[in-house]
């Protein structure tokens, strides 16, 4: 009897439209992409709130990568100085063994560095992709009809969802980009700066407008691959619309083959 209840009343609450707005809401509050428009912002936010340890790691990694060449030139002229000051008998041995371990620790980090982040990268690959890739697949199944039968959206459909998970490490992996060759550039100016200050600030002047052409570059490199991608999209459609077995009874109740044939 108090089962029979117990039923009954949960019959009730599925029924109550607030608690299938509740449930409803539920259901997708631990969604990743929640939000309809993305801004630069969510190039960094994203990554870290699918995976922050993986996130956090190729951000120190790219750090390191770019204080290295910097840390190189201060640890090999340290390296020579105390060589020639060992040579000419003005410091004991034992000083040259810093330097030395600190090369060898430099060498021993380019040799190794490259594999091991190779295997994280698939590691990453893995884990984005078991992250985002269901969760865009039930997105798509929620969309209405009309905007799948929307020339812009299904290009922006086509751009988008199909590879989620790679259009976001690939933002993520733009920004590192631009953080390690700040980094880079900083380290070697203010080295450049200590020594011979004029070349410091010739390539500091010189670098304003060479980072402008390379932005303007990327924005047409984005609205080129932007339209091929509308091409693909319209390629692979008319492919399916031709070869598929779904649509051979609407190739032959329209007979359209002849006519794409003839257009293309």
């Amino acid at each position: 009897m108090n089962l029979q209840k117990k039923q009954n009343g949960n019959i009730l609450l599925q029924k109550n439209p607030y608690t299938k707005m509740l449930l409803h809401k539920n259901q997708y509050s631990n969604e990743i992409l929640q939000k309809k428009q993305y801004g630069i912002p969510d190039m960094i936010t994203l990554p870290f709130r699918i995976s922050p340890f993986y996130s956090t790691i190729f951000a120190v990694q790219r750090i390191i990568s770019a204080l290295v060449p910097t840390l190189s030139i201060f640890v090999t002229a340290n390296f020579i100085n105390t060589a020639i000051a060992v040579a000419n008998k003005t410091t004991d041995l034992r000083a040259v063994y810093f330097p030395i371990f600190l090369l060898t620790a430099i060498m021993i980090y380019n040799v190794i560095i490259g594999a091991l982040m190779n295997f994280l990268n698939s590691r990453t690959d893995i884990y984005f992709r078991k992250r985002l890739r269901p969760e865009m697949i039930a997105k798509r199944a929620r969309l209405k009809y009309r905007y799948i039968e929307n020339q812009k959206t299904a290009d922006l459909i086509n751009r988008v969802c199909p590879k989620i998970d790679t259009t976001i490490r690939e933002m993520y992996t733009q920004v590192l980009d631009v953080l390690e060759v700040s980094f880079f550039v900083a380290g070697i100016i203010i080295t450049l700066f200590t020594q011979v200050w004029w070349v410091a600030l010739l390539i500091l002047v010189s670098s304003g407008p060479l980072m402008f052409v390379a932005t303007k570059a990327g924005k047409r490199s984005y609205e080129a691959d932007k339209e091929m991608s509308r091409i693909d999209r319209r390629a692979e459609y008319l492919s399916q619309v031709l070869k598929s077995r779904e649509a051979v009874e609407e190739r032959s109740i329209y007979g359209y083959s002849e006519k794409l044939n003839q257009v293309y």
